[in-house]
């Protein structure tokens, strides 16, 4: 077999020599016209590409005899050149891509890039806090610890309630202020009720008084603390006072007690008298009721202008008038009982009377805004009550009365004129109705350094001085007698 082989081999290569020497043209063309009759053997140079081979087209080449015959031959393409075209990875935002081929010379892709599925999100957990009673809270959430993709929102929870926890008060006492019982919430300290001021008082406990007759003398009532007993009001002594009728006591048939030396003018009708001091050196004084049958009505304007030596004065039911400046200065006059039928009691009636303890304003009386400064200057002044019914606390009506330590004011008062308890510098307590709506003067209470002003009002009425407070004494508002 080997043999048959050998020689096989051998007879195609003496074929092929054959050929060549014969100048076999079968791979060229030539032009046997140009050939003469004798037998001519080519000689070719170099082959030449006269067409490039491409990716995918084949190529020529050719090569040329000294005759001019020319050979050409196929030149294989060249195939594509492989390029890398990148790919991507997928994350857990977008897909991905393999990575893929193309000919780097003419752009052929030659293996496709494929899409790559995203990768799932890297949950990590977001820390929720818990709610407080003063901050909302928020639940655990999700997000990706990759891309920063909140998976999981988080939700709001709502703000705890407060803890309540009861701030225990005190109770007040006749010489100390309390406080009510507040609210504070145990977790987080934030006051939720706050603790009101009660304010230090006495509870008061009328002391009956007596009426007086003709001949004993009665007291007025009197008000002391059930609590410690401490007197409030004292009780004031009631001069003996008859009912005279023309002169004579309708009770025992007394003959009415007149000062001598008294001076009575006549008014202009006619019809009554009003009365002053005149010629009268007693330190009691005493004025009848009646002059000559007639009425004594009124104790002029100036009557006891600055008469040192009286200490007392009876002034009868049927007055009803106490003129301007009628005591003045009386600095010796230490009680004075103003009957309940008075209507009228003009500027400085009682100004400088120092000696002067406490007073008693009838219900009767009504004040005008030209009746000011009525008991101003009183300084031993320490009591005062005002009786329903009086509408107007007047201008300076109680300035510098500096050991007035007690008033009363009732319901019925609308109005406080200005500077009405400047200088009081004993005051240290006094309650304002919430009937005071119509005015509240200027520096009210100016230079009262003790003093604590409870006010029935919520607030702060809008008729008021700006300045009614000057000195800024402490205000409780909404205040809420007991009684």
């Amino acid at each position: 077999m080997k043999r048959r082989i050998l020689v096989l081999l051998m007879g195609l290569a003496c074929l092929c020599i054959m050929l060549f020497a014969c100048g076999n043209e079968t791979n060229y063309s030539s032009d046997d016209s140009a050939q003469s009759s004798t037998t001519h053997t080519h000689v070719y140079g170099e082959w030449e590409i006269t067409k490039k081979p491409t990716c995918t087209e084949t190529g020529e080449e050719a090569r040329v005899c000294s005759c001019g015959n020319k050979e050409t031959k196929a030149v294989s393409a060249t195939g594509h050149t492989e390029q890398i075209i990148e790919g991507k990875e997928a994350t857990c935002t977008e897909t991905g891509l393999t990575d893929g081929k193309k000919c780097s010379v003419c752009g052929t892709v030659t293996v496709e890039q494929r899409a790559i599925d995203m990768k799932p999100h890297t949950e990590e957990i977001i820390e929720g806090k818990e709610a407080t009673c003063t901050e909302t809270g928020l639940t655990d959430g999700k997000k990706c610890s990759v891309c920063g993709t909140v998976t999981v929102e988080q939700r709001a929870i709502e703000m705890k309630p407060h803890t309540e926890e009861i701030i225990e008060g005190k109770e007040a006492t006749c010489t100390e202020a309390g406080l009510t019982d507040g609210k504070k919430c145990s977790v987080c300290g934030e006051i939720l009720t706050e603790q009101e001021a009660i304010p230090a008082g006495h509870t008061e406990e009328i002391i009956e008084g007596k009426e007086a007759t003709c001949t004993e003398a009665g007291l007025t009532d009197g008000k002391k603390c059930s609590a410690c007993g401490e007197i409030l009001a004292e009780q004031e002594e009631i001069a003996p006072s008859h009912n005279y009728i023309d002169g004579i006591c309708s009770a025992c048939g007394e003959k009415e007690m007149a000062s001598e030396g008294l001076e009575y003018i006549i008014s202009s009708d006619r019809k009554s008298y009003s009365v002053k001091k005149g010629s009268c050196t007693d330190t009691v004084i005493y004025i009848p009721s009646t002059y000559e049958g007639l009425p004594v009505t009124k104790i002029s304007d100036n009557a006891f202008f600055g008469y040192t030596g009286l200490t007392g004065i009876v002034i009868p039911k049927s007055v009803t008038s106490i003129g301007s400046f009628a005591f003045q200065n009386c600095t010796s006059l230490e009680n004075i009982n103003i009957p309940d039928g008075v209507t009228s009691i003009g500027a400085n009636a009682f100004y400088g009377c120092s000696s002067l303890t406490s007073i008693t304003i009838p219900g009767s009386v009504v004040f005008t805004n030209l009746d000011s400064y009525t008991f101003s200057e009183c300084t031993n002044l320490t009591t005062v009550i005002i009786n329903d019914g009086v509408k107007m606390i007047v201008s300076g009506m109680f300035w510098g009365c500096k050991n007035l330590t007690s008033v009363v004011i009732p319901d019925s008062v609308t109005s406080i004129g200005s500077s009405a308890f400047k200088k009081c510098i004993n005051l240290t307590s006094i309650i304002i109705p919430d009937s005071i709506e119509r005015d509240m003067g200027s520096q009210v209470f100016a230079d009262c350094t003790s003093l604590t002003i409870y006010c029935e009002a919520e607030r702060q009425p809008s008729n008021w001085s700006a300045n009614w407070n000057s000195s800024s004494c402490t205000v409780v508002w909404g205040y809420k007698p007991e009684n």
